[in-house]
C-alpha cells in the first residue's frame, strides 16, 4: 500500500513539475506562474481560445480534475472528459525489459491502432527513449484525436524499502525524486541528454 501511495504522489509532483517548467505546453498546458512573467492582454488574446486563463492564480490551462472526473476545456467551456489509455513499456512485449528495441515507426504505428481503439491517453512508467516521445510528438501534430501522455517517475524501491521514510539521509528519497523530476522535463522536451543505461 506504501508502495502505491508513494508511486500516486510521485506521478502528481512529476505532472506539477512538468507543469511548472512549462513543459506541458505541447499538450496544452501551459506553464504555471512561479516561473515565468505574466503576459500582458495583447499576449492573452493571441492564444488560441482553447485554454482557460485564471486572472487570479495568473495561469492557463486545459485540463483539470474535479468531482473525481477530468475536464477539458474547449469552445469556451469545460467539457468532462474520460480519459480512456493504455500502459506502454519500454520493452516489446516477449522481449527482456532490457531490451530496448522498439523503434520510432513502430511507435508511430502503436499509436494510430492506440487512437482506432478509442483510447485518448498513454500511460508511461519512466524515462523512455526519445523515439518514444519524438514519434507521440508528430503523431499528435497531424492526429484529428491528439493522445495525451502520463508521465511516470521510477523511484528507486530499495531506498524505499531501506529509509522508509523521504525525509531520512537528508532528504535522499525526496532530493532524488526532485532532480529526476526535473530531468523527466527536459527529456519530454528534447532538452535533456542522457547517459545509457547498461541492459
Amino acid at each position: 500500500m506504501k508502495k502505491v501511495v508513494i508511486s500516486v504522489v510521485a506521478t502528481i509532483l512529476v505532472l506539477f513539475f512538468l507543469a511548472e517548467m512549462g513543459l506541458l505546453t505541447p499538450f496544452g498546458i501551459k506553464q504555471l506562474s512561479i516561473f515565468r512573467k505574466k503576459e500582458d492582454d495583447t499576449e492573452q488574446s493571441q492564444s488560441s481560445g482553447e485554454e482557460y486563463y485564471d486572472s487570479i492564480k495568473d495561469v492557463s490551462y486545459r485540463f483539470k480534475a474535479q468531482d473525481g472526473y477530468f475536464h477539458l476545456y474547449n469552445e469556451g467551456g469545460w467539457n468532462q472528459q474520460f480519459m480512456t489509455g493504455v500502459n506502454i513499456g519500454a520493452s516489446e512485449p516477449a522481449l527482456f525489459p532490457g531490451d530496448l528495441t522498439i523503434s520510432y515507426d513502430t511507435y508511430l504505428r502503436w499509436f494510430k491502432y492506440i487512437s482506432e481503439m478509442n483510447a485518448n491517453c498513454i500511460r508511461v512508467y519512466t524515462t523512455m527513449r526519445p523515439q518514444f516521445y519524438l514519434a507521440l510528438n508528430d503523431y499528435n501534430k497531424t492526429a484529428d484525436n491528439p493522445i495525451y501522455l502520463f508521465q511516470g517517475l521510477w523511484v528507486n524501491e530499495e531506498d524505499i524499502k531501506r529509509l522508509g521514510d523521504v525525509y531520512a539521509e537528508n532528504e535522499k528519497i525526496m532530493t532524488d525524486f526532485k532532480n529526476d523530476a526535473i530531468a523527466i522535463c527536459n527529456v519530454v522536451h528534447g532538452n535533456a541528454v542522457t547517459a545509457s543505461r547498461p541492459a
